[in-house]
């Protein structure tokens, strides 16, 4: 386990029926080695976007025949990914995350189950942070992924990149390599691939320190939403008028900014 893993939420409890999103790639194939081997009760999600010809089909046979060699219902969706984003105008990656979660979501009430898991990790996180912060950002994009959000859990997010890695290897578990995950044209990818090592030279802790500041950031964030919900409480609401005490507002130093 990683040495920045220390939340103390409540992700998986034995009776959890969960639905995990398999690629093929590292990260998720050691996500549903780990949580199958656990015990839980487990279904595979893949998802074949059509963007990568033979290489997107042999993802999907290798997640078919893994699921099927550990006994493990699979499910499989493709989508003409490119068609739907120039349709949508959006992008390709971000059609391709809108059409997966929406599947999930409807796929997870079809099959009765109560968590959806993904295998994002400590590298993705911080990758999701740096890519907020330069298009401009709040809260919210600062604090980045959470563990556990509605029904989606990411149990492998203060687990770094270094680390799958190193396991996958050590215990010669077969997966599959994206080959776009090295692609320039990527946003993401020229984040993951220019700029994070050059962090990562200047603070070899980077990763700890992100861990750290998001689960600052994190409790800032709660400790707000409680103040704010029990303002809310506190208004005066009649006749569909509501009245502010703006003298209350200065004394609890409420900001609406």
């Amino acid at each position: 386990s990683s040495d920045v893993c220390s939340s103390d939420l409540q992700l998986i409890s034995k009776t959890d029926k969960i639905l995990i999103a398999v690629s093929g790639g590292r990260d998720s194939i050691l996500l549903l080695i780990l949580l199958h081997q656990l015990g839980y009760t487990v279904e595979v999600a893949h998802c074949n976007y059509n963007l990568r010809a033979e290489e997107s089909d042999s993802d999907e046979e290798f997640v078919r025949k893994l699921a099927d060699k550990m006994e493990v219902p699979f499910h499989l969706k493709k989508f003409n990914t490119k068609n739907l984003a120039e349709k949508d105008g959006v992008s390709i990656q971000m059609k391709a995350r809108d059409l997966r979660y929406e599947w999930f979501g409807a796929l997870s009430e079809e099959r009765n189950l109560n968590k959806i898991a993904t295998a994002h990790h400590l590298d993705d996180q911080l990758e999701t942070i740096l890519i907020n912060l330069t298009r401009g950002t709040g809260l919210k994009g600062l604090r980045g992924m959470k563990e556990k959000r509605g029904k989606i859990i990411r149990p492998l997010l203060c687990v770094s990149r270094d680390e799958i890695n190193e396991f996958m290897f050590n215990k010669h578990i077969p997966f599959r390599e994206d080959s776009s995950n090295a692609s320039a044209k990527y946003f993401r990818n020229k984040i993951r691939h220019q700029v994070i090592p050059v962090l990562k030279e200047i603070n070899p802790s980077l990763l700890k320190a992100v861990n750290n500041t998001t689960r600052r950031l994190r409790n800032v964030e709660v400790n707000w939403d409680n103040q704010f919900l029990a303002w809310q409480e506190s208004l005066d609401i009649k006749n569909g008028v509501t009245k502010i005490d703006f003298s209350e507002v200065v004394e609890n130093n409420i900001s609406f900014i």
